[in-house]
């Protein structure tokens, strides 16, 4: 093993030890310095009631929990860097860790399509913000058979697998042209879709407003857009280097390891969003750990004004 495997290895390790577990690293939000890590975020918005009854945050956990399994996936994969051996004596389980991981980042495209539109139509006061609409539930079990999908036929084919510094499909074992294609052509589109879906809804509103000579755009809705803005464009370019270097054999050792190391941070770039622009999470975070009173929590709701009293 050379040198510069080593340092990678020790990088990837490090990166998500630093971002998960570093105690100042929510500094940029006013957080105290004691210890606080993504895993514990992501055990509050699933825990505490204050952030559960939103079905936006519902979905929220549930990218939560992808992202999760995400990283202590790429933490074993650091483990993989240093030990190449356990890769050559396991291949079974390897391969297994891979269809895990793939489906648990793919799997992410339909719930952010999903909880885009969710929001738009809270927004829009087409749907309550407390209740699952049913059609909105199915298109949710839908995003997890495709998921499901993925899961299955990685482990049936054994086509995902970790390759000196990086998960990559193997071309030649069943399924891998399958699943990148569904990749390319169904989950990518998913971010595509909800990424141009916010666009439009900024424009909506901007619109409706200045009809109503109000030409500000209303701080929540902003936030979202902001928020899914910065998720949405890293997801989308991540995904597309990442497919372009594999079609085209661009990739090097240097690249492989930027793009994992992209993967690893984009894990964190959802709930970090959350936190930041999100009042409702931030504030139920902050009393689950005793550093707010519970009756300063506040639930968002959208600015915009009914249905029957909005113009169209």
């Amino acid at each position: 093993m050379d040198t510069a495997t080593i340092a990678y290895a020790a990088f990837f390790l490090n990166l998500q030890l630093i971002l998960g577990f570093h105690k100042r690293y929510f500094r940029s939000i006013a957080m105290p310095s004691e210890a606080m890590s993504l895993f514990k975020t992501f055990c509050v918005m699933i825990k505490e009631r204050a952030i559960r009854k939103l079905v936006s945050n519902r979905l929220i956990s549930q990218l939560n929990i992808a992202d999760c399994i995400q990283l202590i996936l790429h933490f074993i994969s650091g483990l993989l860097v240093l030990f190449p051996i356990y890769t050559e004596k396991y291949p079974v389980v390897v391969r297994i860790m891979g269809a895990l991981i793939n489906a648990c980042w793919l799997v992410t495209f339909p719930i952010l399509c999903l909880l885009a539109f969710t929001r738009i139509l809270i927004i829009l006061r087409y749907v309550s913000p407390y209740k699952t609409n049913p059609a909105l539930r199915v298109f949710n079990i839908i995003g997890f058979f495709m998921g499901g999908i993925v899961l299955v036929l990685g482990i049936i084919g054994m086509h995902f697998t970790f390759i000196d510094l990086h998960w990559e499909y193997d071309v030649e074992k069943p399924f891998a042209h399958l699943v990148r294609c569904m990749e390319l052509y169904a989950f990518l589109p998913c971010i595509v879709l909800s990424y141009f879906a916010y666009v439009a809804l900024t424009i909506h509103i901007r619109t409706t407003r200045s009809a109503a000579q109000n030409t500000s755009l209303p701080r929540f809705e902003n936030q979202i857009f902001l928020h899914y803005f910065i998720v949405c464009s890293f997801v989308i370019s991540l995904v597309i280097c990442w497919n372009v270097s594999a079609m085209f054999g661009l990739s090097s050792r240097l690249q492989d390891f930027i793009m994992n190391c992209c993967w690893i941070i984009s894990c964190y770039i959802n709930p970090l969003a959350v936190m930041l622009f999100n009042r409702t999470t931030r504030a139920a975070v902050l009393a689950f750990f005793g550093l707010r009173k519970r009756s300063q929590l506040l639930v968002a709701s959208t600015s915009m004004p009914p249905r029957h009293q909005a113009s169209y």
